[in-house]
C-alpha cells in the first residue's frame, strides 16, 4: 500500500524501510555533519530523524535516511534501523533459515538482550494478524529454549519473543559477542551461511573465513595494516541490546 504526498510516493517495503519514490528531485535535502537529518518535500511537508511516520495504521519510527541513485533516478530509504549483527550472527543458533522466520517482510532485529534480560536472543517482530504469522508464533512457544514473549509498545504494532542460547551454541555465542567471527566453529559457519542463502564468496563468508581480498579492501579504506590474526568486522556495540526509545 502505497501513500502519496503531491508526487511522492512512501512505501513500506519490510517491517523496518519505507521507500521514497516519484518526484524525488524535488526534495530538498538538510544535513548535519554529512548525515541526512531531514527531507524537505513539496507544500514545506518535512521528514525528518526521530519522526514517526504511520502507513496504514503502522507507525515507523524514523532513525536513518539514506540517500540511493539508480541510474539517474533519486530514491531515499526511511529506515527504523540497519540490521544487528545479532540478526547476522546470533539468530542462525535458533536453526531454521530465513523464510522459516519473516526474515525479509516481518522480523525488524535480532538482539543479545532486552533492558531486563540479556545474554538471550531476542527477535523483534511487527504482529501481524496473518494466519501464518499465528502458526509461527505458536511453533517458537514449542521450542525448547523459549522464554516468553512481550508487547514492547503501547499500541500493540510489534511483538518481542525471547529464547535461551542453545547449550550446542555457547561457546559461538561468547565468541560472536567478543567479535571473534573467525573462531566461530567451522559447523556453525556452515550453519550461518546456510541460514543466510549466502556462500564463502560473501561479504558474510569473507568475514567469518577471513578472506585476503577482504582484508586488502580494509586495509586500503582505512589506510592501515592489518595484523594475521585481526578480524575483519568491528565488535559489536550498545545496538544489540533492544532500546525501545529507539525503535519505537
Amino acid at each position: 500500500m502505497a501513500v502519496k504526498c503531491d508526487k511522492i510516493i512512501l512505501n513500506p517495503t519490510n517491517a523496518r524501510t519505507i521507500k521514497v519514490t516519484g518526484g524525488t528531485r524535488s526534495i530538498k535535502v538538510h544535513k548535519y555533519k554529512n548525515k541526512i537529518v531531514s527531507l524537505e518535500l513539496p507544500n514545506d511537508k518535512v521528514i525528518a530523524l526521530e519522526q514517526t511516520i504511520s502507513i496504514k495504521n503502522k507507525s515507523y519510527k524514523v532513525n536513518i535516511i539514506k540517500q540511493n541513485f539508480v541510474s539517474d533516478i533519486i530514491l531515499y530509504e526511511l529506515l527504523i534501523a540497519e540490521r544487528t549483527k545479532s540478526t547476522l550472527f546470533a539468530l542462525p543458533m535458533l536453526g531454521g533459515e530465513r523464510k522459516l522466520y519473516f526474515y525479509d517482510n516481518l522480523l525488524i532485529n535480532c538482539f543479545i538482550g532486552v533492558p531486563d534480560h540479556e545474554g538471550c536472543i531476542a527477535l523483534l517482530y511487527r504482529w501481524s494478524g496473518d494466519p501464518l504469522f499465528h502458526k509461527f508464533e505458536a511453533a517458537v512457544k514449542e521450542f525448547s529454549n523459549y522464554i516468553d514473549s512481550y508487547v514492547p509498545d503501547e499500541n500493540m504494532e510489534f511483538i518481542m519473543f525471547l529464547f535461551d542460547v542453545p547449550k550446542r551454541h555457547t561457546t559461538n555465542y561468547k565468541k560472536f559477542i567478543n567479535g571473534e567471527y573467525s573462531k566461530l566453529t567451522a559447523k556453525y559457519k556452515e550453519d550461518i551461511l546456510k541460514f543466510h542463502g549466502l556462500d564463502i564468496t560473501s561479504q558474510l563468508g569473507q568475514i567469518i573465513f577471513k578472506s585476503e581480498k577482504r582484508k586488502l579492501m580494509l586495509e586500503n579504506t582505512l589506510d592501515i595494516k592489518l595484523d594475521d590474526d585481526a578480524e575483519l568486522y568491528s565488535i559489536i556495540d550498545s545496538n544489540e541490546i533492544f532500546n525501545p526509545k529507539y525503535y519505537l
